[in-house]
């Protein structure tokens, strides 16, 4: 694992070192033109810097790649969304409004309910009275939310999914458009720069 991290590093390394050259040369182009042509100086230095960002970029991806391969890293990330959900769930959910809309917001967006499922709303210390789980949880705007607290009369009227899963699957199946969005926003600054 520890390679893989310095292989990374160096290639970030040269990468930066590559853009550095590149940007050296066109700052200075002014003193080469005795050598080269203005557009050979231009032309070999923007080609300096394209390589280097590219190589930056593809060791930025080869990075974050290395880091899904660790399940060490993978689990400490689910439980810390899983710690970070139920903490607002039983003891700022329905109490303050920031956590309140957070976790309404969450739930509606992937269609799940609670941390790990429905059930964690049994511990929650704020959830109003009467309510098994918040109306957030309900599938297609169905009450759902009659019962006692983690127990909904109606629970086939309830996301069954826990967010943090819902969250995880959401995010895996969607690599490829997240990844390409990143890339074109990165290549859309990269030509502002000009």
């Amino acid at each position: 694992m520890v390679v893989k991290h310095v292989l990374f590093f160096c290639i970030w390394v040269c990468s930066i070192v590559l853009v550095g050259i590149g940007a050296s040369v066109t700052a200075k182009q002014n003193a080469y033109q005795d050598l080269f042509s203005e557009n050979t100086i231009l032309a070999l230095s923007w080609t300096a810097i394209g390589i280097g960002i590219f190589i930056f970029v593809v060791g930025f991806c080869g990075y974050c790649w290395a880091l899904t391969d660790s399940s060490c890293l993978g689990a400490l990330s689910e439980d810390n969304m899983t710690k970070g959900m139920q903490r607002a769930i039983n003891e700022t959910y329905d109490f303050q409004e920031g956590a309140t809309e957070a976790v309404d917001d969450v739930q509606r967006t992937f269609e799940c309910c609670g941390a790990s499922g429905y059930k964690d709303y049994k511990t929650s210390k704020h959830l109003q009275q009467g309510y098994a789980v918040p109306e957030s949880c309900c599938r297609y705007f169905e009450e759902c939310t009659g019962g006692s607290k983690g127990n909904p009369d109606y629970p086939n009227r309830v996301w069954t999914d826990g967010c943090v899963h819902a969250t995880k699957y959401t995010i895996k199946n969607h690599y490829n458009a997240i990844g390409g969005a990143a890339f074109g926003i990165l290549c859309v600054k990269g030509i502002g720069v000009n």
